[in-house]
């Protein structure tokens, strides 16, 4: 094989394969001897051609799936012979993953994304011991690396869904996860479990998500951010930090979602560039900033670096799992990683918002939205009196979430409100609305784009976003959070600019030089022929210019005394 230099190569000189399985290639040296080879060579055919073909598979739906509609609902376009092929390489998938059992009994599917399902699955051991796994199957060839980063970063502690095997084929991967309290008889998405039970046992569910089964997540592991500011973070976590994903893109998409509107005869719609205006029949226009506008120029102050914790994953109402005993687990770990310590929260309100509700008015949505963005903290009571009786139950367990997040992250409601309005704009720009669109459509158009725009409105009216609306005198409160005027600061300092802004802070008027800046904000030993130490010291002052004054190049509140340091106004009139 030495005149093939690579494995794929190798792969391809000897053939394709049989039966939907490639040729098993292993690279081994000329020093290790013959014993070393036979140990490859066995090795390879224990992984490769290890296959059940006395596998008894049951098909425990109604109608009975196949593997035909497996490999449809996995690869949409397939047709013909290769189709064939493909449910047949799937079969094989099935064989080599349940190799140990003698029979298997395979569910509904539970949930389905792009190139991905998930469905239980009974299995039965020649010895007679059932167990029930979940098994996830993926089109994509991310399936493999996910399951490795799973079981890196899952709790050890954890006694919920853990994967305990995986395989591939050409085709496809897939994963076997084991579910110590869920079985196939009991095992319910939260949509199905929401629809037909109470509050009570909802409320149960809820806390043992939130107390239990992402709190282990949540306490695993915390990793401090400081490249990117938060928004940037929520984006790039919602798929909206891509190339073809520009400000005008979004603007065009969310635009395009206000015409879908136009037919509902109690509600009219109207977009500007900058703004978005709402007429509900009886009631008074109502205007809010343009979410898109509000996605890119919103700056949300939350100090730095940006707090980022271990997720499970993708939340959604179909891929969270209740077992019998009221007890909700996460089952989709594509996106596991770290995220913004506010966004599991974010997602899970947004389900309740967006996903479980439902009314067939407009004014019931504005009611509802108007309930959700009043408070100032997130452990604030919601004031639900108004809310339609039909929506009370989202709005008691929203509350639930929104406790606990604040348990977890701090009260600060504004992060929280940012996480949400990214939600929403990803949803727009992800919706496919059919034409002519249903009743159904319509509806869930109008709330997206109310609570984008009411969610873009709250945060406008918190958030001075642009130095040429600040003025006033400058001032650092007990908590280090930087005002001017009644306005606080959200252009984020990084630590070393807010030591800075502290260091000249303590002696407002006077000159402080810059042996002294050294001293307290670099701690270290000032050098005067040191070039480098110089531009430091001027990048920094320039840095905390940019945020503080109304134009930089013509400083106000931090001015330069030449020859002998800088000097900080207070009152802005340097």
């Amino acid at each position: 094989l030495t005149n093939f230099p690579s494995y794929q190569t190798v792969r391809d000189v000897l053939g394709v394969s049989f039966d939907g399985m490639p040729s098993a290639v292993e690279y081994l040296s000329k020093e290790e001897g013959a014993e070393a080879m036979l140990e490859t060579v066995a090795r390879a055919f224990s992984w490769h051609v290890r296959v059940n073909w006395n596998l008894r598979i049951c098909w425990n739906t109604t109608p009975p799936l196949s593997f035909l509609h497996l490999a449809s609902t996995l690869q949409p376009d397939l047709t013909g012979e290769i189709w064939i092929q493909r449910a047949a390489e799937l079969e094989t998938l099935f064989r080599r993953l349940f190799r140990a059992y003698q029979e298997i009994w395979v569910g509904q599917i539970f949930w389905h994304t792009q190139q991905r399902l998930c469905l239980p699955v009974l299995a039965r051991s020649p010895e007679g011991v059932t167990d029930n796994r979940l098994l996830v199957c993926d089109a994509r060839g991310e399936l493999l690396e996910e399951v490795a980063r799973v079981r890196k970063l899952a709790p050890k502690t954890i006694a919920g869904v853990r994967p305990v095997e995986e395989t591939a084929t050409v085709h496809f991967e897939a994963a076997l996860y084991q579910t110590p309290h869920l079985s196939m008889e009991s095992m319910q998405s939260w949509r199905k479990f929401f629809e037909v039970n109470k509050e009570r046992s909802l409320k149960a569910a809820l806390n043992h998500l939130l107390t239990e089964s992402l709190a282990v997540w949540h306490q695993h592991g915390e990793m401090l951010e400081t490249t990117h500011d938060l928004m940037t973070l929520y984006r790039r976590q919602a798929g909206l930090e891509t190339p073809d994903l520009t400000r005008e893109t979004v603007k065009h998409r969310i635009d395009r979602l206000v015409q879908s509107a136009y037919f509902l005869s109690d509600l009219e719609i109207e977009t500007t560039d900058s703004e978005m205006t709402f007429r509900v029949r009886g009631h008074e226009a109502v205007t809010c900033p343009h979410p898109a506008e509000a996605l890119y120029t919103a700056l949300v102050d939350v100090g730095q670096p940006v707090v980022c914790r271990v997720s499970p994953g993708r939340l959604t109402a179909d891929n969270l799992l209740v077992d019998a005993q009221c007890h909700l687990w996460p089952t989709d770990f594509a996106k596991a990683g770290q995220t913004p310590q506010w966004w599991d929260f974010v997602c899970l309100e947004a389900i309740l918002r967006f996903d479980l509700s439902t009314t067939t008015y407009s004014m019931d949505w504005y009611t509802f939205e108007s309930c959700l963005v009043k408070p100032h903290k997130l452990h604030e009571r919601l004031r639900k009196r108004d809310v339609l009786p039909a929506l009370r139950t989202n709005i008691t367990l929203i509350e639930q979430v929104r406790k606990q997040a604040s348990k977890e992250t701090s009260p600060n409601v504004l992060p929280y409100y940012a996480g949400l309005l990214v939600w929403v704009v990803a949803a727009i720009v992800e919706y496919n609305i059919q034409l002519p669109p249903t009743p159904t459509e319509r509806m869930r158009a109008v709330h997206l784009l109310l609570a984008a725009a009411m969610l873009a409105q709250r945060l406008q009216e918190n958030i001075v976003s642009s130095p040429e609306r600040r003025g006033g005198t400058l001032r650092l409160d007990e908590e280090g959070q930087v005002f001017i005027g009644e306005s606080r600061l959200t252009d984020a300092l990084t630590r070393q600019e807010h030591r800075l802004l502290q260091c000249l802070y303590q002696q407002p008027g006077q000159t402080v030089s810059r042996q002294t800046i050294v001293k307290e904000v670099f701690e270290e030993a000032y050098r005067q022929e040191d070039e480098q130490l110089q531009s430091r010291i001027n990048a920094l002052v320039r840095r905390v210019r940019q945020k503080i004054e109304p134009d930089p190049t013509h400083p106000r509140y931090l001015v330069t005394v030449k020859g002998r340091g800088y000097r900080l106004h207070l009152d802005g009139n340097g």
